[in-house]
């Protein structure tokens, strides 16, 4: 008879499976987008059967979808932040040390490259909102109007996507050099200039 004792170690080893699984996928699939992305490459970094995707994760769809997730989850600490912090956070994330579980790129990236992928394009879709909402909450000024407001939340969403968009594609650029006070500086006059629009 199989006892608790007997099947404890197994499930540890599944959980440890899906771990790896999603870790390998939530890397290519920061680094190469979703199209170029194979389940043989997932599974082989993770050193694991290609069959254990499908059984924890049912499809590539799936796992993009768990990816998707996880990285939705890795921003939500920014809600709780203060403008300053929430400043200094974003300037952070530009660093490539902050996200080695992404293969050293931002989790918002993967939502947004290869968005002419149909398949995951609603999820992603649906995400990159909720960023733009919170964007939005955080620079609405009382008596705006909804559309001026939502305006700001896209743009400051803009600005963060354009900084890591150039950081990652132009590692030799300016951008990419420069110093994280300095960026900081710039940064908050760009929120401030889209927080005061009317």
């Amino acid at each position: 008879m199989t006892t608790k004792e007997n099947r404890s170690p197994r499930a540890r080893n599944a959980e440890a499976t899906r771990a790896a699984l999603l870790e390998a996928a939530t890397k290519r699939f920061t680094l190469l987008g979703y199209e170029r992305t194979t389940t043989r490459d997932i599974a082989r970094d993770a050193g694991a059967n290609i069959s254990l995707l499908a059984r924890y994760f049912g499809s590539k769809e799936g796992l993009f979808a768990e990816v998707l997730r996880e990285s939705a989850h890795a921003l939500d600490k920014l809600r709780s932040l203060d403008d300053g912090d929430l400043v200094t956070s974003i300037v952070d994330g530009l660093s490539r040390d902050q996200w080695l579980e992404f293969g050293g790129e931002h989790p918002l990236l993967l939502l947004v490259r290869g968005l002419e992928e149909e398949k995951v394009n609603e999820l992603r879709r649906r995400l990159l909102d909720n960023i733009a909402n919170f964007f939005t909450e955080r620079t609405a000024s009382p008596g705006g109007n909804g559309s001026g407001t939502a305006l700001r939340g896209d743009l400051v969403l803009a600005v963060v996507v354009g900084l890591l968009t150039i950081r990652s594609t132009r590692p030799h650029s300016p951008l990419a050099g420069a110093d994280t006070t300095q960026l900081r500086i710039i940064t908050e006059r760009f929120l401030a200039a889209i927080a005061a629009m009317g």
